[in-house]
């Protein structure tokens, strides 16, 4: 259960809108529990320690909504401790952890397109006057006209995959996955308002998916 690779930059995400969130999850043969566990050690796999807190936090709250204890691996652990296997152990030797859920980026994938500025021309108080040329009556229309010039923009689009592994604690073996599945489209503008919202978006379908699949309570 090594847990050196980097994951939650991937939540560090800059779109307008919530994206719509894709999850598969399965139980590995014969790993089933008998009851779904009722304190779970949660482990965010990043190399930014506040959205690491952030998330953990999250998803702890999220889990203690249908009667789990989640723990969050950042309320003891500083900044600066390394997180690996065996300080993994160490929590939930002091914790008594039944399970530890840790989650990670598998897959991310980035595609950036350039779109060109140009400019728009709009129409604005038209006016119609009353001419006359013989033989015949026209009516003659003027317009006030302005110009707007777009930007050239950058438009990002990343499809990205996270694992969410659960193991139980009196072996350390990997029990249960889940691989959640998001495509985000953002612009040059960064919106951490929509960062939270992502991160929030995930916690929130994680600990529905295990309750349904009755991994926790």
């Amino acid at each position: 259960m090594r847990l050196r690779h980097s994951v939650l930059a991937l939540l560090v995400l800059l779109s307008a809108c919530t994206p719509p969130l894709k999850m598969e999850s399965a139980w590995l043969p014969g790993a089933r529990p008998g009851q779904p566990y009722s304190k779970v050690l949660v482990v965010a796999v990043s190399e930014d320690f506040d959205r690491r807190r952030v998330f953990e936090n999250r998803l702890a709250s999220e889990l203690a909504a249908g009667g789990t204890t989640g723990i969050p691996s950042t309320r003891t652990m500083l900044s600066t401790d390394v997180l690996d296997r065996e300080a993994v152990a160490a929590l939930v030797k002091a914790t008594g952890a039944e399970a530890v859920l840790v989650t990670r980026l598998a897959y991310e994938d980035v595609d950036v397109k350039q779109n060109r500025g140009r400019e728009v021309l709009k129409m604005e108080n038209p006016s119609a006057e009353r001419s006359r040329e013989d033989p015949y009556f026209y009516n003659v229309y003027t317009y006030d006209y302005s110009v707007s010039a777009e930007p050239p923009s950058l438009e990002i689009e990343r499809d990205i995959t996270v694992t969410t592994d659960l193991f139980e604690t009196r072996e350390g073996k990997r029990i249960h996955t889940i691989r959640s599945k998001v495509r985000i489209t953002s612009s040059e503008n960064l919106d951490q308002n929509t960062d939270v919202a992502v991160m929030d978006d995930v916690a929130t379908g994680l600990a529905r998916q295990l309750r349904r699949d009755r991994a926790v309570r």
